[in-house]
């Protein structure tokens, strides 16, 4: 798996500017955009992340339980698209 697809600051990083443009000190002009474009990041991570994973087993490069460790740092991926998605829903962003 190529790991720099689910690396902690690809996720982290996108989360941290959702977290600040529509939690910290209110919502700014801008907000829906810049979760819009979060998530769009953290949809090709997830993708091309996934992609990896499923090319890596199917190649066995690793053998043993390696890819458990894998599939977690996908799953941390998985959780901040859904976070970000259920922020772009929400009622303080829908009349933006």
């Amino acid at each position: 798996m190529a790991p720099q697809f689910v690396a902690g600051g690809i996720f982290t990083l996108p989360v941290l500017s959702v977290i600040l443009v529509a939690f910290a000190g209110g919502l700014t002009d801008r907000a829906r955009q810049v979760v819009q474009t979060a998530i769009s990041v953290l949809a090709v991570a997830l993708g091309l992340g996934v992609l990896s994973w499923v090319a890596a087993l199917g190649g066995h490069l690793r053998p043993g339980v390696w890819f458990i460790f894998d599939a977690a740092e996908l799953a941390a991926v998985a959780v901040a698209f859904i976070f970000a998605v259920a922020v772009l829903r929400s009622q303080a962003l829908r009349g933006r």
